[in-house]
């Protein structure tokens, strides 16, 4: 008994003296020490994300179909839909600008095959046209010529300015049927959009216009009004070959104005019309304002033309033979009018399919050659044709 008590102690020595291996390392488990915290735990996100910045409007729902199928429900809704921010052009948008186009084509036709099989009835049309505005006050007024090409200017200027409100339900829609397929920028400029610095500087040129013309009219004397009225014809001949030599005329002026062997004050005149344009608008299209917008001497040489073309004796035919007779003063109101209207819209910026550089490309060159003239500046020095 004796002999195992002794054994087992030997035993239970021997155990105690026992070491691991040298190259055994042992590592246990450690736990961090938490400390205590009024902040909640952070919350675990397990939904799947989308990046939307890769995501482009028109394919974002395909993501939000992945995001669904991950999910495994159908209840979730887009993340963004923008289908109706499209950029392609609606079909019924084409189709319309086909028929605006021929509609356009067609109407000088149906004008000279009125005048072919009606021309009665049209001359007794301008003859009553004649009649009411020959019994007026007004139109026996020095200023009267004057004061109609004011209204053209300021009617088509309003008028291309608020395309994008008169036509296009948002600025975005307008951006895509303008040169540099951005919304305008200051349309409204005339109404003090951008300061009364800038809104003195956009009627200057209408206080310049008329006040020279009545000191024109303080040294010659307006002749009195024909009583008898003109043919469709006649009216129809001095409008246009009015506007054709009014552009003929000005075109060479305005070359030399962009030719660098002129003279530096020479090509200094027409300066203005091309830099003086606000901060905002530097880079962008045109907007029609900037039609009125350039130097006195400037402006003074666009008029001085287009009174030598009013001026300009016309032949009719009287009886037997024809003769040289001065242009009628319906004719030089209806010439006022169309200039006005040709200029502003060379000065819209925009590039609609019913605009004449659309619906006659190789008679006009329109706002697309002066858009691009104002960007080169050494090209398309007509500004209508």
């Amino acid at each position: 008994m004796a002999f195992r008590i002794l054994a087992l102690a030997l035993a239970a020595r021997s155990a105690c003296a026992l070491k691991p291996p040298r190259g055994l390392k042992l590592k246990l488990p450690t736990t961090p020490r938490r400390v205590a915290t009024l902040e909640p735990p952070p919350a675990v996100d397990t939904e799947p994300r989308i990046d939307l910045r890769e995501a482009s409007p028109l394919t974002v729902d395909a993501a939000w179909l992945t995001t669904t199928r991950q999910l495994g429900t159908t209840d979730a809704t887009p993340t963004m839909r923008q289908l109706d921010e499209s950029n392609e052009t609606p079909t019924h948008w084409r189709r319309a600008a086909r028929v605006q186009r021929s509609m356009m084509r067609f109407a000088p036709l149906a004008l000279v095959g009125a005048l072919l099989t009606i021309p009665k009835t049209l001359d007794a049309g301008v003859s009553t046209l004649w009649s009411k505005l020959y019994g007026s006050w007004w139109a026996h007024a020095p200023m009267f010529e004057a004061w109609t090409a004011t209204l053209g200017f300021v009617g088509a200027i309003a008028f291309w300015s608020s395309i994008h409100v008169l036509f296009f339900r948002d600025r975005r829609r307008a951006s895509e049927f303008r040169f540099d397929k951005q919304p305008p920028v200051a349309p409204f400029e005339w109404l003090g959009q951008l300061g009364g610095k800038r809104l003195w500087g956009a009627y200057l040129p209408l206080v310049a216009y008329v006040g020279s013309i009545k000191l024109f009219h303080c040294v010659v004397t307006k002749a009195p009004l024909p009583i008898a009225p003109p043919t469709a014809l006649r009216v129809l001949l001095e409008v246009t070959c009015g506007v054709y030599l009014y552009d003929a005329l000005f075109a060479p002026i305005h070359a030399s104005m962009h030719r660098r062997g002129s003279p530096a004050w020479w090509r200094r005149l027409h300066r203005t019309h091309h830099e003086a344009r606000p901060t905002q608008r530097r880079g962008k299209a045109l907007v029609p304002l900037e039609t009125v917008q350039h130097s006195y001497a400037d402006g003074a040489l666009q008029v001085a033309c287009n009174v030598l073309v009013q001026r300009a004796p016309s032949i009719i035919w009287v009886g037997s033979g024809f003769a040289l007779a001065p242009k009628h003063p319906l004719s030089r109101v209806l010439h006022n009018l169309v200039v006005t209207y040709l200029l502003a819209e060379a000065h819209s910026g925009y590039d609609l399919p019913w605009m004449t550089h659309r619906a006659w490309p190789r008679v006009f060159g329109g706002a697309k050659a002066h858009d691009a003239h104002h960007v080169q500046g050494d090209r398309h020095f007509h500004q209508f044709f």
